[in-house]
Order: structure tokens, then C-alpha cells, then sequence
């Protein structure tokens, strides 16, 4: 399809042994494709080593830092088994969709004629189609038998029933209604038809046979039997098929399927038009080899959403084992290695050349996608054979040796082609089994207990392919980390690992010298993934496992000053944003893998209220859902310090160093905090010392951390510090949202027993009060002063409009008080909603980024 596609921040690491030392720093994230080299993170390598005895990693052994301790707790009900990534709700492109959007096709697109010459005697058949796989007729040579009185063009013809095949188009509309429906059982007629399809759904698109002689002598007779199928060979329709073949190196016969089936359905461009009609018979073949895969795809959907305790006798899942039992995925990866060879290895730059490397480039993507869900839900399990098998086609697209720049194909071509090695290094990712890795450090399992699919031998061969990935490739960066991480984590299993004499560090300062988070996180920013009808949530969820592994292996320092949490967090906060099964288990303190991510954490809590940028998104991507919002709420809520400038006093500083614990004799005011107070007699840790004798210390001071935050709201929008209250508001538009029992609790916030007893304490004064409504009710006039207020003024309406579904007689009460709804005579911004204030908002918007609808779907929302 010719411009058409169906598919489609430094570190600080420490480590406590001496070793080698890199020294990166990240670079702002770019999109994907365009990651350029340059300054890197800021990383010391060292091999981190499980401590023998008791388990006192928090991340992998349990126990949990004390404020996390009586923050996360068991989940209330079952969320999705750690290896189930896959999001059932996900849409994926319709059939429908794809046939339109190939109809937009010009006619030269895939069947320009007069290019066919250009490609050699053969025509399309220099191009080489896969080739790996035939049905035992095709494999006998597809020979026809007559029937007795047949002869010549007399009689019947019979040949292999496996060349006939029901519109895959049908049957993945069904299979998608039938998705739509899950809780429904599976019809005895579409049972029976996925059965009947077994050996195409095994064969996959290389089912679609070459030209050869049976065929070819099979429609010199009157009628041909396909099975059970009798075709009447018409003498126009079989010009027709056999100048189709040629075309699309496609078997005869089913050439005149095709031709049949399209006769039937567009009888007037057949007649009107040969050179039309042959167009949009070559569309309905690329639209039935997609449908193909797209069917196995949403098989194997059906089948990682399915409960294990779920009716043994469904006949889709039953088809998706049978498949995998079936060793699919060997011959899913022959057909990749088949399609990549033929289409980079033809030298003509035709448009029919192009056209059918842009379809190949579509059908590989569909078929990595098969493949990841087989594997990341544990429906087959990756070998050392199949992993190298991985490695080296990943190597060869990243070698030049499949190089879609050298033909002039479309944008969105090459997208789908990077696509397809961002899916198959995420697939090499998996494989490395992470999460049984984590499972083995948690358990203190040594590597021969059987947990790893790889063997010792399996490793070091393994080795030697990931050394084999080209330098210069940026993809490689990831890969290179994940065979670092891999590696040592094996190596800090207990038992004796000496033959894996593998340096690690060295990968990862290969891997570092490439940026592969920027890579990653470039990858999730763009819009192909985020527009994928794929398996995203499988993908975010394998991320997920790396990145909690990476920080599992190598320890991470925080240094304020360097912001070095920075590229991590913005992974983090991608992967977890909208991802309601995840944040689930992140909550979850049983939850071993999310363990690692859990201490970043309190990392980027050192700095509330001093620094809270990095909080607030953290929260705010892990808030997604009722539960998972009721935990951030509980989070806030038992907060059990802050961080501020303290002023050691004079006979002290040259005695006090980093970590040294120190305590106050006297209340002192948190900056920026009227009216809220630590008591003399906390006590607190230096973070770090400035030379005037400035500390920056963490003070233990349980308090409520929902007031403090409704305090620096209310602050901010009173400076206009813009900014930090949009992230404030934020993280409330998140967790109201997913959970609208927290709203009367964010309302009444200084009401709270964590704020009674601040109270009581002297640690809040008396008097202080948050009226959250009455704030941002007031804060909306204020913004329409001026139309460069669009990003603020729709989240505050978004937060009003979800306290309006809760409260809404006194939400309206304020909003009338503060006169939102009515023209006054004394000014033109207390109108604003009336006048023309929020129409030049909305232009300004507009003409700032060329988007204003957040600002007018806010003010809809909150309005109607």
C-alpha cells in the first residue's frame, strides 16, 4: 500500500567494587529513529552482589522501606498474573478499515504494468516469496488428477484442497465480535471454521503457493475441484488469473479464487476495466494475506486474556496451543528471514517493487506481533536456538543488510520498518526471562535450579551473537543493556558460576556510549506506538521488567544538583501512565518485580516539598485505577517527612558532613509553609551542605502530605507559578477520577485526623483552612486576564468538573459566589464565560500550538 499502513533523564550509579568506570549523561529524549549520539548519563558500573543470609533488599527479598511498609499492602482483588501484559480492551484496526484505506490506492500503486518487464523475464517471481513452508500437496508438487472422462480443457480437474480458503476477511470480523464479547462462549460455526482454516492458521501467508505447472494445466479444464469446491473455469477470468499469477508470483488456481471472488462482488469493473479489476483483485489478495495474520494475532490475544480456570473447551485457545505445540513459531520466523532476503535483495526500485516491499514490511510487523504474544504470556517458551535465531535477523536489519532507504518507498513505510526492530528487540528483551531472573535473586535459587529456559552452554553462545550487533546502531544500546543486566544478575545467583566468564560492564559501556534510554523512551513517545493497534500494554509491561531489573543490578545514587533520575523516571512514568493492571502491582508489596521501581520512589521523595515535580508525575502515572488511586491518596496521607534549607549553626559546619544525623532545639518554619511548623526536637539527615553553611536536610515529621500539597496549590496559583500547579492538579484530576470516593476526602482535606492531630500538636496553627473549590473557582478569573492561561485553566475546570459529578451543590453554590456564570458590570473578566474572553482564550490557544481542544473539551465538560 503506498503511503497506507494498517500498522502500524543522568544517572549516578554507584556500585561497592571496584571495577571499570563509565561516565555518561543523558541527552533530552528524541523521537524515535532520530536518537542521536552525544552527551550520555552519568554512570559508575559495578556489579551489585545479592548478599548471602538474610534477604535485606527491599526490592527483591520483601521487607519494604518503613514508609512503604504500611503504604502498600495486598491488592483487594486478583489483578492480571505477572506475565499477562495484554490489554483485552485494545482496539485493533478493523478489516474494514485496511479495505478502505487500500482503496485510496492509485492504480499504478500495485499492479503498474508497465513495470512488470523491468523486473526480468520472471516478473514478480524474481522477487522470491517465502518459501519455507508448503502443504504435503504442494510438497508432492501440487499434481492434479482428471477425472476419468477429463482430457485436454475436457472435464474436471483436481487439485490440493489446502489451496482453498474462506475470505480471512469474514473471519477476523468475526473474530474481533467475538473478542468484543468475552464473557459469551464461542460459536459452534465459528468453532468449526477455525478448525477447518487449521492448516492455513499453522501455514500462515505461506499458504498462498507459487505458480507451477499443475496449476497452471488445471485450468485448461472445464471445472476444477478444490476439495470439496467446484470452480467453473471461465475463459475472460482465467486470462485474468493467470496474467494475476505472473504478477503476484501467486499460484494459479488460487490466482483464479481471487479473480472469482472479486468478479462476484465488482461485476462492472470487470467488465469495464480489465486493468482496474486487476488492481483491486491485488488489493484484496494483500487485504486477505493481513486478515491471515491479523487472525492468528487476535487468536493468541484471546488466548493470554483468557483465565487459566476458564472453559477448557474453548475452541480458540485450543487452536492457539495447538499452534504453539505445532512449533508456529519457527515457521513464523522462517517466513520473516524469507520476506526480509527477497525484498531487500531486489536491486529494481519499480513502483511494483516498492509497493510489495511496503505490504512485506506491514506483514513482518504482524507477524513479530504473533510472536511476542506466544511468548511474553509464557505460551511458548524461548531456547537458546530460537533466541540466537532472534538475534542474528535483528542483527541483519540493523546491518544494512536490509536497508529500506535504498528504495524510494513512503514515510510511513519506514516507520513501519523501524517499527518492526523496535517489536523484535522487545521480544529479545523478553526472552531474556527477567522476570524469572528477579524471581530466582528473590528466592535465592542458584542458576541450575531449574528456573532458566538457558543453559551455561546456551549463554556463552549467546554471547557471541549479541557480540556480533553492529556499534554505530543506536537499537543495539537496549540490547546491549539487557545482555548486561542479564548477565549480572546470573552471575549473583547463588552457586558456583564460574564458567560464565562474561564481562558485563563491558556491555554496559557499550550499551551507555549508544543512550539506549533515550532510545526507549523515544520509542514510547512516538506515534506509532502510541497509535499501534498491537499488544502496547504487553510492550510497556516488558519495560516495565527491564527497567526494574537494570536498577536491581546496578545501584542507583541520587544527587539533587545532577537530576539524575531524570530519562529513568520518564520511562517509568510511560509505562505506568494508563496502565491500570500495572499500577496495580506496583501497590502491590508482593509484587517482586515492581519491588526495584518502588525504591525509586523514595528516591524522588527526598526532595518533597523542597522539589516536586518528580513526585508529583510518579504518582500521578501510578494512580491509574480505584485501587492504585486510593494508594497514592494513602501515600500522601502518612507522609513521614520533608526536606528544606537549614542554616547549621556557626560553631558546626566544618563537623558535619553528608548523612550525618542533626536535631533542633527550637520550632522552625518550613519555607514557603505559613503556618506549618516542625517542633523542636526533630530530628533529621544532611542531603547536602553548601559552603555558606547551608544544609539541605530531611527532617522526620509525619504529617498529611494531601494538605501540604493543597497548600503549595493554593500558593502557586496566588505567584502564578503555573507550572508547578499544573502538575499538582494533575496528579488530583488522576486520582478523582479513578476513584470518586476520594473527593469529599480532597475537598475536606484540612479535616482530616492526620491534620486534627498536626493541629493539636502545634504543627499547623489554628487558623489555617483550604477551601479547594473556592481556590480554583477564584483562580479561573484570574486566568482569562490573560489567553496564555489555556494549559491551567483547562485543568482546573477538568478537576472541577470531576468535583461536580461528587459535590455538585457545592460546587455550583462557589461557582455562582464567585460570579463564574453571571456578567457583572465592574470588569470584563468576571464574563469571562459569557463574553468573548473565552473565545480569544481558545484562539490564543490555537495559535500557539494549533491544538485548543483540551481547553474546549474542558469547558464543555464542566459547562453541559
Amino acid at each position: 500500500m503506498a503511503g497506507c499502513s494498517t500498522h502500524v533523564a543522568g544517572l549516578d550509579v554507584t556500585l561497592q567494587s571496584s571495577g571499570p568506570v563509565l561516565r555518561v549523561q543523558s541527552s533530552a529524549a528524541v523521537p524515535l529513529c532520530h536518537v542521536a549520539r552525544g552527551p550520555r548519563l552519568a554512570l559508575q558500573l559495578n556489579p551489585r552482589r545479592v548478599p548471602r543470609g538474610p534477604p535485606s533488599m527491599a526490592w527483591a527479598m520483601g521487607p519494604l522501606p518503613g514508609f512503604l511498609t504500611t503504604l502498600c499492602s495486598p491488592a483487594p482483588r486478583a489483578y492480571p498474573r505477572a506475565q499477562r501484559r495484554i490489554n483485552p480492551s485494545e482496539n485493533f484496526t478493523s478489516v474494514n478499515t485496511i479495505h478502505k484505506t487500500l482503496s485510496f490506492l492509485p492504480p499504478f500503486a500495485l499492479f503498474p504494468f508497465p513495470s512488470i518487464r523491468g523486473l526480468g523475464k520472471g516478473g514478480f517471481s524474481n522477487l522470491g516469496f517465502p518459501r519455507h513452508y508448503r502443504s504435503p500437496a504442494m510438497a508432492s508438487g501440487g499434481a492434479t488428477a482428471s477425472t476419468p472422462g477429463g482430457g485436454g480443457g475436457a472435464g474436471t480437474k483436481i487439485v490440493p484442497a489446502s489451496l482453498w480458503w474462506d475470505p480471512f476477511v469474514a473471519l477476523s470480523d468475526d473474530l474481533d465480535r467475538a473478542a468484543a464479547s468475552p464473557s459469551a462462549a464461542i460459536s459452534d460455526a465459528l468453532a468449526e471454521r477455525i478448525k477447518r482454516h487449521h492448516a492455513w492458521l499453522r501455514g500462515s501467508v505461506s499458504m498462498f503457493g507459487k505458480p507451477n505447472d499443475a496449476s497452471r494445466t488445471a485450468l485448461d479444464a472445464s471445472q476444477v475441484a478444490v476439495g470439496e469446491h467446484r470452480l467453473a473455469v471461465k475463459p475472460d477470468l482465467k486470462e485474468s488469473a493467470l496474467h494475476l499469477s505472473k504478477s503476484l508470483n501467486l499460484d494459479e488456481v488460487q490466482s483464479y479464487i481471487l479473480v472469482k471472488r472479486s468478479s462476484e462482488s465488482t461485476p462492472t469493473t470487470h467488465e469495464a476495466d480489465a486493468e482496474e479489476f486487476l488492481r483491486l483483485v491485488s488489493l484484496q489478495y494483500y487485504l486477505e494475506r493481513q486478515c491471515l495474520l491479523k487472525c492468528i494475532r487476535r487468536i493468541f490475544v484471546h488466548t493470554t486474556c483468557t483465565d487459566d480456570d476458564s472453559d477448557s473447551t474453548d475452541a480458540i485457545k485450543e487452536e492457539a496451543l495447538l499452534l504453539l505445540n505445532e512449533e508456529m513459531e519457527q515457521i513464523l520466523l522462517s517466513i520473516v528471514e524469507d520476506s526480509l532476503a527477497a525484498a531487500f535483495s531486489v536491486k529494481s526500485a519499480s513502483d511494483l517493487t516498492v509497493s510489495w516491499l511496503e505490504e512485506s514490511l506491514i506483514e513482518i510487523s504482524l507477524i513479530l506481533e504473533v510472536l511476542f504474544l506466544a511468548i511474553c504470556d509464557n505460551l511458548s517458551r524461548c531456547n537458546g536456538r530460537l533466541w540466537i535465531t532472534l538475534c542474528s535477523i535483528f542483527k541483519d536489519m540493523l546491518s544494512g543488510s536490509y536497508d529500506v532507504g535504498k528504495f524510494d518507498v513512503s514515510v510511513e513505510a519506514k516507520k513501519s520498518f523501524h517499527y518492526a526492530k523496535a517489536q523484535l528487540l522487545l521480544i529479545l528483551v523478553e526472552t531474556l526471562d527477567f522476570e524469572n531472573l528477579l524471581r530466582m535473586v528473590h528466592d535465592e535459587v542458584s542458576f541450575s535450579g531449574g528456573y532458566s529456559p538457558y543453559s551455561v552452554a546456551d549463554i556463552l553462545e549467546m554471547d557471541v551473537e549479541v557480540s556480533k550487533l553492529p556499534e554505530f546502531a543506536v537499537e543495539s544500546g537496549p540490547v546491549f543493556l539487557a545482555w548486561a543486566v542479564f548477565l549480572c544478575l546470573v552471575l549473583s545467583l547463588p552457586g558456583n558460576n564460574a564458567n560464565l566468564e562474561i564481562d558485563h560492564a563491558s556491555y554496559a559501556q557499550r550499551a551507555f556510549e549508544l543512550a539506549p534510554f533515550n532510545y526507549l523512551h523515544g520509542f514510547l513517545c512516538s506515534s506509532i506506538f502510541r497509535e499501534s493497534d498491537g499488544p502496547v500494554s504487553g510492550f510497556r509491561g516488558v519495560l516495565r521488567t527491564f527497567i526494574s531489573a537494570f536498577i536491581a543490578s546496578y545501584e542507583i545514587s541520587f544527587q539533587t544538583e545532577d537530576c539524575s533520575l531524570g530519562m529513568i523516571l520518564n520511562i517509568i512514568c510511560e509505562v505506568y501512565g494508563g496502565e491500570e493492571s500495572l499500577c496495580m502491582q506496583f501497590w502491590d508489596k508482593d509484587s517482586y518485580v515492581d519491588g526495584p521501581i518502588r525504591s525509586v520512589l523514595h528516591i524522588v521523595e527526598k526532595d518533597y516539598p523542597f522539589n516536586i515535580k518528580d513526585l508529583l508525575r510518579f504518582l500521578s502515572a501510578v494512580s491509574y485505577g480505584t485501587w492504585p488511586a486510593q494508594c497514592v491518596y494513602n501515600y500522601l496521607e502518612r507522609m513521614n517527612g520533608v526536606t528544606t534549607w537549614y542554616t547549621i549553626p556557626g560553631n558546626l559546619p566544618d563537623s558535619v558532613n553528608y548523612c550525618d544525623q542533626i536535631e533542633i532545639h527550637h520550632p522552625i518554619s518550613i519555607p514557603g509553609m505559613e503556618g506549618i511548623t516542625l517542633p523542636h526536637g526533630t530530628h533529621g539527615y544532611i542531603l547536602k551542605i553548601q559552603e555558606d553553611g547551608v544544609a539541605l536536610v530531611r527532617w522526620e515529621f509525619p504529617h498529611s502530605g494531601v494538605f501540604i500539597l493543597l497548600v503549595t496549590l493554593s500558593q502557586d496559583l496566588y505567584s502564578c507559578n503555573y507550572v508547578e500547579a499544573c502538575d499538582i492538579l494533575d496528579l488530583l484530576y488522576q486520582m478523582v477520577s479513578s476513584n470518586k470516593n476520594l473527593c469529599p476526602a480532597l475537598l475536606d482535606a484540612d479535616k482530616s485526623l492526620a491534620v486534627q492531630k498536626s493541629k493539636s500538636l502545634g504543627q499547623i496553627e489554628e487558623h489555617i483552612r483550604i477551601d479547594v473549590v473556592k481556590i480554583l473557582c477564584s483562580s479561573i478569573l484570574k486566568y482569562a486576564q490573560d489567553g496564555n492561561n489555556t494549559s491551567i485553566m483547562s485543568k482546573t475546570l477538568r478537576v472541577l468538573a470531576e468535583a461536580l459529578k461528587c459535590v455538585p451543590y457545592r460546587v455550583f453554590d462557589v461557582a455562582i459566589e464567585c460570579s463564574i456564570f453571571s456578567s457583572q458590570p465592574n470588569g470584563p473578566s468576571s464574563d469571562w464565560l459569557l463574553s468573548g474572553a473565552l473565545a480569544r482564550m481558545l484562539f490564543a490557544a490555537s495559535e500557539e500550538n494549533g491544538d485548543c481542544s483540551s481547553l474546549t473539551s474542558s469547558c464543555m465538560y464542566f459547562c453541559f
